[in-house]
């Protein structure tokens, strides 16, 4: 937990998603100079709200942050080597899609000191990829595939699961394709559909021209999931994500262990910790007010806010309980008045224990794979003991 990640978002998209809710906007003509010299300066300010100067993980997320030039990705990694501590093994990570990952893009990525690639991909079923927006086929996210296993040692690709109409005995076919491709990787994140507020598929969903899967059919899918992960040998190491040993993103690990984090960018959050005091920090969301603010002002900052000792527990469990592995209770405790031991003493979390969702053991615990297809239900009876005590 001496380690930080650097988060950097990257807010335009050439084609917004009907299911994306992440905080994007269509591509426009930029002053690329301009951007460059706010995030080197945001990454400045920012770093004053932490200690820490180690930094374990680059992050270039967006967005589609592949439509950057690597000649910008270049410059902001350099200034981060410059100005903290850059780990031996540090992990440098770029989204991309398809459409935009050629092999020469991916070439100079690497020369700019990317060492990871993570790919849009969605879906391998030209159907599918239509109905989510996207706009690549399924040739394009093989072929980039091809390109980024012939030039990174470390990669991911994204699948959606729970679309429409999607047949649970098409879905296993599928997903054999899939866990092939991602075995040549060594990651795969493969996500359910959610339908959030304030996109296009929500409206779909309320007027009733979008019909989702059961739960039962959803859980029968998550079900298959890990069954066959296991036999290509890409274990579940946190809830929607599956790596071979050594391939688990470091990044997305740092926010599941509750590491300290930068968020640099529009609408990008951080978590730091100085003083004693664990503190959210959330950046403008707009981007031109991001970019005007930064440039003209003291920083991009929205919100600045210090978590009591209720929600900084909370969102230890909410990240931790994800994963495979045990959760310490040595970290819950540093940001809780109520200790770990006595939480799992209470009525309504032993009965966890006694359903096979948690286990307990040597001061540590963990959600079952059976409790992590229920973690809000999890979540929502620890909230229940820990804000009754406080």
């Amino acid at each position: 937990m001496k380690s930080l990640g650097i988060y950097i978002h990257w807010p335009w998209c050439k084609t917004i998603c009907p299911y994306c809710d992440f905080n994007v906007k269509k591509f426009e003509e930029i002053d690329t100079d301009t951007w460059l010299k706010a995030y080197i300066k945001e990454i400045k300010n920012i770093s004053l709200f932490t200690n820490l100067k180690e930094v374990k993980s680059i992050y270039f997320g967006g967005g589609t942050p592949s439509l950057i030039s690597a000649e910008f990705i270049e410059k902001v990694i350099n200034f981060i080597s410059n100005n903290f501590s850059i780990s031996s093994s540090v992990e440098i990570t770029i989204e991309a899609n398809p459409s935009s990952t050629k092999y020469n893009n991916l070439y100079n990525f690497k020369l700019a000191g990317v060492n990871r690639i993570s790919l849009g991909v969605q879906s391998f079923n030209n159907r599918d990829l239509k109905f989510l927006g996207r706009d690549h086929d399924s040739y394009q996210a093989k072929k980039a595939i091809k390109h980024i296993n012939t030039l990174f040692n470390k990669a991911n690709f994204d699948i959606i699961y729970g679309i429409p109409d999607q047949k649970i005995s098409t879905f296993k076919k599928e997903l054999n394709e899939i866990f092939n491709f991602a075995q040549s990787l060594g990651h795969l994140s493969i996500y359910q559909l959610t339908i959030e507020p304030r996109t296009p598929f929500y409206k779909l969903l309320k007027s009733g021209k979008l019909n989702l899967p059961s739960e039962e059919k959803l859980s029968d899918m998550y079900f298959m999931i890990q069954e066959i992960s296991e036999r290509y040998k890409l274990p579940q190491y946190e809830i929607s994500n599956h790596s071979t040993f050594g391939h688990e993103s470091i990044h997305n690990l740092g926010y599941w262990r509750y590491n300290q984090y930068l968020g640099i960018g529009p609408g990008a959050h951080s978590r730091v910790s100085k003083n004693s005091n664990r503190m959210s920090l959330i950046q403008i969301k707009s981007p031109k007010e991001w970019l005007n603010a930064v440039i003209k002002d003291t920083n991009g900052i929205a919100n600045k806010e210090i978590l009591s000792k209720n929600e900084a527990a909370m969102e230890v469990l909410i990240t931790g309980l994800r994963l495979k592995e045990f959760l310490p209770n040595d970290r819950f405790n540093q940001f809780s008045k109520l200790k770990l031991e006595e939480i799992i003493e209470k009525p309504l979390i032993k009965g966890l224990i006694e359903e096979g969702l948690i286990e307990s053991k040597k001061s540590k615990i963990r959600t079952t794979s059976k409790g992590k297809a229920v973690l809000n239900s999890i979540l929502y009876r620890f909230d229940k003991v820990i804000n009754s005590n406080y």
